[in-house]
């Protein structure tokens, strides 16, 4: 192991052996060399080659030197900030540089980002580097397709138009569920483009249109609640009441009537107005466990699957966050 050039005398820093072997091992240890060592192409040349960003400590000739900043950008993209302002202007050495690193690509002069086969680089490399092109590029399908099939997350720098393209949308969720964010209306509304993105990552069902997510439920519930007009925290009681009897085989919602020519209790009045709720969830196929739980999901703003599997632990995950409380008996 050398010993770092950073605690030697200057007569070690500007031996050429020493700082060849130091260099070859950790390129940046050429800040430590002697000027005239900085300036040698063979020890700066082996510098970059190991660290592409130690360009920084090269003499300003050798920032220009095509040679070596190639080597440098090649080990490294984000060397080209060091290079010479010629060499930051050279199509060749930008071409190279967001190769190794798309996000080089916010650091170019405009002209690069407006350059269909710099771009085009660059989002093959990191297809986030979308977000720095120029805004007709972003809107230019071929471009965009490389970003999504980089990363599908990329979506979202492309053009409202392209945000609303099947394909290119398609082409995202596929490598990303995620992108369905960034779809448009329409297409966050495509089952096809839908099913894509939950197979891809299930989280990608929160980004789908209302439809989806719950399956009509909030549809049904919105329908509840016009139909009987009861507050919301009584239709939640209510679906919570109904979801443990639902789950629970031995419990059973009472179904004698009241004999003729007697009052209603109070009880028989809310047995009677349940009824009607649970005959209006019965017209929207929610008669079984299943669907009493995507209730208590839909309302709990969580996954069917992240409830607890277990009938009553359910519905309180619900009762908790609502601070309603369940008969400890029915």
């Amino acid at each position: 192991m050398l010993p770092s050039l950073e605690h030697v005398d200057d007569k070690v820093r500007a031996n050429k052996s020493v700082v060849l072997a130091a260099v070859a091992q950790n390129g940046f240890t050429l800040k430590y060399a002697s000027g005239a060592l900085q300036a040698n192409r063979e020890v700066v040349l082996t510098a970059v080659k190991q660290q592409g960003t130690a360009l920084v400590s090269a003499s300003e000739e050798l920032k220009s030197d095509k040679e070596v900043v190639l080597a440098a950008v090649a080990q490294d993209g984000s060397a080209l900030k060091y290079a010479s302002i010629k060499m930051r202007n050279d199509k060749e050495v930008v071409f190279a540089a967001v190769t190794q690193r798309g996000f080089v690509l916010q650091t170019v002069p405009g002209t690069f980002r407006a350059n269909k086969e710099i771009v085009l680089a660059a989002v093959a490399q990191n297809g986030f580097s979308l977000e720095f092109a120029s805004a007709e590029l972003k809107a230019d399908k071929e471009v965009v397709l490389a970003a999504v099939a980089q990363n599908g997350s990329a979506l979202f720098s492309a053009s409202a138009k392209l945000r609303a393209d099947r394909d290119v949308v398609f082409a995202a969720v596929t490598t990303n569920g995620f992108a369905l964010l960034c779809a448009s209306e329409n297409l966050q509304a495509d089952k096809d483009v839908v099913l894509t993105a939950v197979a891809k990552d299930h989280r990608a069902l929160r980004f789908a249109s209302a439809e989806f997510q719950d399956g009509g439920l909030r549809a049904c519930v919105q329908d509840l609640l016009s139909a009987y007009s009861v507050p919301v925290n009584v239709l939640r009681a209510t679906i919570l009441f109904a979801s443990r009897c639902a789950l629970a085989p031995h419990r059973r919602l009472p179904t004698e009537e009241t004999p003729e020519g007697e009052k209603p209790s109070a009880f028989e009045k809310r047995r009677s107005a349940l009824g009607g709720v649970l005959q209006k969830l019965n017209a929207h196929g929610i008669h079984h466990a299943v669907g009493f739980k995507k209730l208590i999901a839909a309302f709990a703003g969580v996954p069917i699957r992240g409830l607890c599997p277990v009938p009553w632990p359910a519905a309180k995950v619900l009762a908790q966050a609502y601070g309603l409380k369940f008969p400890a008996k029915y």
